[in-house]
């Protein structure tokens, strides 16, 4: 392959899927994105959106569900460029859709009329500890101080793009337990939606090494993490929202 890139292979939910990527330089996918898209319902002839695409895991589990269009949001040109290629190694191209930009910005300006029947974010949701942890590059963007910045106004600008129609038509979120302002999340997720429901969680291990970083940093740590002896467990939850209130 061309330098710097290298291909991968990432297992989720028991599937196999190889990947382009750029180590140091594009986000790898890791157990929140297992946690988030094994949460997604897709019914047969399903539209939807994915906020926050990366390299394209997550629009490759989505397109090889039995849903009619995905369209797919990412801000780095970078991570586009190589989802574009690994959608069409998968076969996906034709049913999967790449656009450039922040949050639905391109969707407004390409599509304007667009209504779908879900919403998946996968922006970041955490603040920047996730750099010093190693698993961010720091190229790419972070959720703000308290992990907020790109998953409020996904929630307040999503329900605009549900197919009103559709009384099935749903959003899906994470929040990253202890590095993000979860209240801040929900408190503007039940202003937006009259129905909100947790659908998933997940503890995942942190190693020694981990947890001398988190207790060194300057960035805020929301909720405690759960410690067992050396070792300790961050959270995440997924959740799910519909009913938009306008």
């Amino acid at each position: 392959m061309e330098d710097g890139l290298l291909m991968e292979k990432y297992r989720f939910g028991g599937e196999v899927i190889d990947l382009i990527t750029i180590p140091g330089k594009t986000f790898p996918p890791n157990q929140t994105t297992e946690t988030v898209y094994g949460s997604v319902e897709v019914n047969d002839g399903d539209v939807g959106i994915e906020i926050g695409a990366g390299i394209g895991v997550g629009s490759i589990i989505l397109g090889r569900r039995p849903l009619k269009h995905l369209y797919t949001v990412e801000i780095l040109q970078l991570q586009c460029d190589l989802q574009a290629r690994n959608l069409k190694a998968h076969g996906l191209d034709q049913k999967v859709s790449v656009l450039q930009g922040s949050l639905f910005d391109p969707i407004r300006y390409e599509f304007p009329d667009l209504k779908v029947d879900f919403v998946v974010s996968d922006v970041s949701g955490m603040n920047d500890i996730g750099v010093e942890l190693g698993w961010y590059p720091e190229n790419v963007p972070r959720g703000g101080e308290d992990g907020t910045e790109n998953i409020i106004p996904f929630l307040r600008d999503a329900k605009h793009f549900l197919y009103q129609r559709n009384s099935n038509a749903r959003i899906y979120f994470p929040i990253v337990v202890n590095f993000s302002d979860g209240k801040k999340i929900i408190n503007i997720a039940r202003e937006n939606y009259s129905s909100l429901e947790k659908i998933a969680d997940r503890n995942i291990p942190l190693k020694q090494e981990q947890l001398v970083i988190i207790d060194k940093s300057k960035h805020k740590v929301y909720e405690p993490i759960e410690r067992k002896g050396s070792r300790g467990f961050w959270k995440v939850e997924v959740y799910r929202a519909m009913n938009p209130i306008y």
